[in-house]
């Protein structure tokens, strides 16, 4: 993926304490259009279960009138779980974001080259082996995928890392991983075996995302990763030049090129503990945006509203189809559809391209 530099739009630079982010006249109308956007699909969400309750109870539900039974179902189970998917939605676009901008590669997402499948196998060992609970799922979710951010960058390094070994290398080990994950799932009891394989499609409709005592510290988490995200950003855009132009233009870019994949591999791990390994949103997310933006800079905030956006909806199509047929349709088979979908028009378009 070449970095192309826009000299033309005029920018305006939006500050807040140490972070700043750039945006363009473009930008600008496609953040709104996007928040918007994102605070229709709020309120369809909130009412997109299969308990009967209509947009005409949403305002009752969530300020506490109306009946009892649609505040509980406005409040207690919808209202978690989408706040769940537009933060999380938001944690797996920036990480995507990061991955890609760090292997200049479109394909260069923590789902293809392994970091999700990796936090999914510390977060399994963590549940099925040693029998720890949320806070230890998560702490072996963020150590199984530093450690496998660190095995692919260590195979694939040759005198630099190359977008296009990493991805090779990253979907050989997730391949493997994967693969460790089936074993563990097959060795554990009926009970457990079923939770985990619902959430290792990657879902929404799971206790542990429909608790607040276990979404908030995750949101926490997140939130102070992206504010980190957000400080670093003015850096972080320097990388996109190449390691050649940043060193020739006299830029500091090794804290920044150590920190960005911290940060990314720790957002994927908080997505991964809460919803599982879903796919595609942190593939296709940063890819919508620079094509929405139609910028050499993409704001990372337009990033994260496109991945909470992409996500919630997907929830909310699940959920409609879920009540349609009946049973359980996790998010995941949703954001697998979209995203093979995308991915195709992908590589249809960098085929004619190549071609040109």
């Amino acid at each position: 993926m070449t970095a192309t530099i826009d000299f033309g739009r005029p920018q305006r630079v939006v500050r807040l304490g140490g972070a700043s982010e750039r945006f363009d006249q473009r930008s600008l109308i496609v953040g709104t259009v996007l928040a918007v956007a994102l605070v229709v699909a709020v309120g369809f969400g909130l009412v997109a279960g299969d308990d009967g309750v209509g947009l005409h109870q949403l305002v009752d539900g969530l300020t506490g009138g109306g009946d009892q039974f649609a505040q509980y179902a406005v409040r207690g189970l919808q209202l978690p779980r989408v706040c769940a998917a537009v933060v999380l939605g938001a944690a797996m676009a920036l990480s995507g974001g990061i991955f890609q901008l760090l292997t200049r590669n479109p394909l260069g997402s923590p789902d293809l080259i392994g970091f999700g499948v990796g936090s999914y196998t510390g977060a399994l060992i963590a549940s099925l082996v040693i029998g720890l609970g949320f806070a230890g799922m998560s702490a072996f979710a963020l150590i199984g995928g530093l450690l496998t951010a660190g095995i692919v960058y260590l195979l694939a390094y040759r005198r630099g890392v190359g977008g296009f070994r990493l991805v090779i290398t990253g979907v050989a080990i997730s391949a493997m991983l994967a693969a460790v994950n089936y074993w563990l799932i097959l060795r554990a009891d009926l009970d457990d075996a079923m939770l985990v394989a619902q959430w290792g499609a990657g879902t929404l409709d799971t206790p542990i995302a429909r608790n607040w005592s276990y979404l908030l510290p995750a949101f926490v988490i997140a939130v102070v990763l992206m504010g980190l995200l957000a400080m670093l950003s003015r850096r972080a855009r320097i990388i996109e030049l190449g390691p050649e132009l940043a060193r020739a233009l006299g830029a500091q870019t090794r804290l920044v090129a150590v920190a960005l994949p911290v940060i990314g591999v720790a957002l994927i791990a908080v997505a991964t503990t809460i919803a599982g390994p879903v796919a595609f949103v942190a593939l296709a997310a940063p890819h919508i945006a620079r094509r929405l933006c139609r910028s050499g800079h993409t704001p990372w905030t337009i990033t994260a509203l496109v991945g909470a956006l992409l996500f919630l909806v997907s929830d909310i199509v699940a959920q409609r189809v879920s009540a349609l047929v009946g049973g359980s349709l996790p998010v995941g088979v949703v954001t697998v559809c979209v995203g093979g979908v995308y991915l195709c028009y992908l590589l249809y378009t960098e085929m004619r391209r190549s071609r040109a």
